[in-house]
């Protein structure tokens, strides 16, 4: 069961990526295979508040990575809105508040946590989640797990902190 998840093609494509609950000894994951798009979720956040994301993401061995790659990782779009992500997407400069893109799994082995400490911006209230395939190039038997994926509202010090051991 996905859930809120929904398929999302990637920026000029009708393709999005397939997608599978997946059970394994050490728990369940989601597993995009195919060449383009990924999954995306909208969350309900407070404007001017500390949150943590963490997730972890496995990029397969035998994925065909291209250079400047971008995908096989999770990123952030903050948004007033919650329009739909293919209107946001159609003009990302004015939609959104802020984008993070987390570092790409392509071309590491095994799970890869990813994570970041943020506060949102003062008309944001809705995050948009997406757990990328491929934003923009084409893979060659693309397949990316991602599991443990949380996001939870922290003191404004853990931000103080996650700046801090940044610049170190």
């Amino acid at each position: 069961e996905l859930g809120e998840w929904r398929p999302l093609a990637a920026p000029g494509s009708e393709e999005s990526a397939a997608s599978e609950l997946v059970r394994e000894a050490s728990g369940p994951f989601v597993r995009l295979t195919g060449s383009l798009g990924g999954l995306h979720r909208v969350l309900a956040v407070e404007p001017a508040t500390c949150y943590e994301f963490r997730g972890e993401v496995r990029a397969h061995a035998d994925t065909v990575w291209p250079r400047a790659f971008r995908g096989a990782s999770f990123w952030l779009g903050e948004a007033a809105s919650a329009a739909p992500i293919g209107e946001l997407l159609a003009a990302p400069a004015t939609s959104f508040e802020r984008v993070r893109l987390l570092p790409t799994a392509a071309g590491t082995s095994g799970w890869q946590l990813r994570s970041t400490v943020f506060v949102t911006g003062p008309r944001t209230h809705f995050l948009h989640l997406v757990c990328s395939l491929s934003e923009r190039q084409a893979l060659t038997n693309g397949a990316v797990d991602f599991r443990a994926i949380e996001l939870r509202s922290r003191t404004l010090a853990a931000f103080g902190l996650a700046q801090l051991r940044s610049a170190q």
